[in-house]
């Protein structure tokens, strides 16, 4: 039957078959770690998931969970083709088109320094997934690098686990309990909640 679409991240390596019966044909396979958005759904907890140019049924029970613990989303310089995305070296999988919800986006002192907030609306981003080997690594990479921002010796960003609109949770960079009140007051509001549409 059909469901409304929903993103979760692969547990361990899967097979994907080609329909919900146990033991038909293989049709791909993906790595864990992977995000994937379930279609639809068939007796026995089947699900049929999208994994980029891959699809095809799995179980669902045990391999699939809602936070990637090595995914990170990113909104801002971070992003393709933008300033910093050479930091986001030795990804597994990358998931543009990505919308992080209850947030919004400012931008504070220079062009480049864009802050995710709660708010009303959502902030553009991209999803990028890590192994298990790279993902440790990864992680404390971007704790440094994104804690040089600092505002009178305190930290502008903490990482957080957010909630996307597609149901999944990832990790990102958004203001402290601190820098919020900073930045609202302070910042001027991106309405597009896209980076890349900053003026």
């Amino acid at each position: 039957m059909d469901v409304k679409n929903y993103a979760r991240f692969s547990t361990i390596g899967l097979t994907l078959r080609k329909n919900p019966i146990s033991g038909s044909a293989s049709v791909g396979s993906i790595k864990k770690g992977w995000k994937v958005v379930v279609t639809h759904k068939a007796e026995g907890g089947r699900v049929h998931i999208n994994a980029g140019s891959n699809s095809g049924w799995i179980k669902e029970s045990g391999n699939l969970r809602k936070h990637g613990p090595y995914s990170v989303a990113v909104y801002g310089t971070l992003r393709t083709g933008q300033s910093a995305y050479n930091v986001m070296s030795g990804f597994q999988q990358k998931v543009k088109d990505q919308r992080l919800a209850n947030s919004s986006l400012y931008q504070l002192w220079n062009r480049n320094w864009t802050f995710l907030t709660n708010g009303p609306k959502t902030v553009v981003a991209e999803q990028f997934q890590y192994s298990d080997s790279a993902g440790p690594g990864m992680l404390r990479k971007l704790d440094i690098y994104e804690g040089q921002l600092t505002y009178q010796g305190r930290p502008m960003y903490t990482r957080q686990n957010v909630p996307l609109t597609d149901g999944s949770e990832s990790w990102t960079y958004k203001t402290t309990s601190f820098s919020e009140p900073v930045v609202k007051n302070s910042g001027r509001y991106i309405s597009s909640g896209d980076f890349l549409k900053r003026s």
